[in-house]
């Protein structure tokens, strides 16, 4: 057996120093000791080992603390997600937790640019950011690693469900809910307003009042092509939220179709990408709404092709996005790189019937659509295999006829739709082509074709409460 050393003896020179006495010299004691010692080779220092012990009663007992672990449920303002996915802690302590769910995990990877941003900008402010889906597509965007928090919703026990429907839990829109890091909601955000609802937490501000203005844009979205919003109310709006998209678009939009000042529209489109500069998707949005405006002056669609160049670069494979784009390079008149984009776009939507229909309206925006013609009736039948809205599809089909010069294949169209011609249901779709954002400025020659619908109709003798909606329809 190996002697133990004579501690009160000089330390004898060594070629390589004992880690064990290098500990010792370092002043290293009681767990620390411990630890520096554990990741030797036990057997060597086995004797060591034994001497610690009895020089040190009581050192066994001071084990290390486990790392904590981060908490596998959080509290949403819907009750309780499991935590599938949570990007590593960043020692932020968490304050506020931005709520999405995305109808899918391709759809939330085609978001991942949006959230990613947000998340770089104001994760050091203490704002997370989670996406609910269920579980097994849950698993699916977890596999990638996103910078964003995945999570599913905890299922309840027959006697925890609420009364009433659950719909809400899986509620899919645009917009995103804002709460505290304990689960108490703040607001129903939209997803371009969600930069100033962030920068308002932060600061202090009172998201109350910046909540009714979001409230305000919405009706405001619905109602700029008819002209019933002052224009000190968009500039209000405007101000409140100076990186949304949307509220940008509606001082353009305003200017346009409110005052018809092209000046005032055009001055509003430079402060629009001026202050949203860095936002690329409340640029996106903006863009977006300016493009189904006023199709009188060119340079603007030529302006914001250039503009969205590198956002689109910035967005990853977002559909939304590369379509923007494309109908910017369509209407200034660059069909070959336009086209090119949506040869790409096709094979990453897969078979989403939606898309389909906005690439096949999107084409007829060209100056010469004849040339997309076939391949925009090849999108609208695969439409159809899939499950298309049929009024979108039918709006769709009515615009490649018109625009491809079949006006009296157009006119067959409707009339089959509308056999009767009755003046309230006509009233009814004509309007709200023109107002619904999200067809506003898309099928302007629909309208019409309804607009004249009710005129041939009624004679002549239209009833009052419908003049304004054919106006308008004549407007557009």
């Amino acid at each position: 057996m190996r002697a133990l050393p004579n501690l009160a003896a000089p330390p004898t020179p060594r070629l390589r120093p004992d880690p064990f006495a290098r500990a010792v010299d370092c002043g290293l004691s009681s767990g620390e000791g411990l630890a520096t010692i554990a990741a030797m080779n036990v057997r060597r220092f086995a004797a060591w080992l034994s001497l610690l012990a009895m020089v040190q009663p009581g050192l066994r007992g001071q084990e290390p603390a486990p790392p904590s672990t981060p908490p596998t449920k959080w509290k949403s303002p819907t009750g309780e997600m499991l935590v599938v996915h949570a990007p590593p802690a960043d020692g932020k302590v968490p304050r506020w937790t931005v709520w999405w769910t995305p109808l899918d995990a391709k759809q939330a990877g085609e978001m991942l640019f949006h959230f990613d941003e947000l998340q770089r900008r104001h994760g050091d402010r203490g704002v997370r950011i989670a996406m609910i889906l269920a579980p097994d597509e849950a698993k699916v965007l977890a596999a990638k690693q996103p910078s964003v928090a995945v999570v599913t919703p905890v299922p309840l026990a027959d006697d925890e469900l609420p009364e009433g429907p659950q719909d809400h839990v899986f509620a899919v829109g645009w917009s995103a809910y804002l709460a505290t890091a304990g689960g108490e909601l703040l607001a129903d955000v939209p997803m371009d307003a969600l930069d100033d609802a962030l920068l308002a937490c932060a600061s202090g501000g009172e998201l109350g009042a910046l909540a009714g203005q979001m409230q305000e844009l919405e009706g405001y979205l619905h109602n700029v092509t008819d002209a019933e919003v002052p224009e000190a109310t968009a500039q209000g709006i405007r101000k409140a939220l100076p990186h949304c998209g949307g509220a940008h678009a509606c001082a353009v939009l305003e200017a346009w179709w409110g005052r018809g000042d092209h000046a005032a529209a055009l001055a509003a489109v430079d402060q629009g990408l001026r202050e949203l500069g860095g936002h690329t998707y409340a640029t996106v949005v903006f863009c977006d709404f300016v493009l189904r405006g006023d199709h009188s002056d060119p340079a603007v669609p030529r302006r914001l092709a250039v503009e969205l160049a590198p956002v689109v670069a910035a967005s990853g494979d977002s559909p939304f996005a590369q379509l923007v784009y494309v109908r910017a390079l369509l209407r200034a008149g660059n069909q070959k790189l336009a086209g090119r984009i949506v040869e790409k776009l096709q094979k990453t939507i897969g078979q989403r019937a939606d898309l389909q229909l906005q690439i096949a309206e999107t084409l007829m925006d060209a100056p010469e659509p004849k040339g997309f013609r076939a391949l925009a009736e090849q999108l609208l039948a695969a439409s159809e295999q899939n499950g298309h809205d049929e009024e979108a599809a039918m709006m769709t089909r009515h615009k490649i006829l018109v625009r491809c010069g079949d006006a009296a294949g157009a006119k067959k169209l409707f009339e089959a739709r509308f056999p009767d011609r009755d003046s309230s249901i006509l009233n009814n779709v004509a309007w709200y082509c023109c107002i619904r954002p999200s067809t506003l400025g898309r099928f302007p020659t629909f309208a019409d074709e309804v607009a004249n619908a009710m005129m041939e109709h009624s004679g002549g003798n239209i009833l009052s409460n419908y003049r304004d909606t054919v106006a308008l329809a004549f407007f557009c």
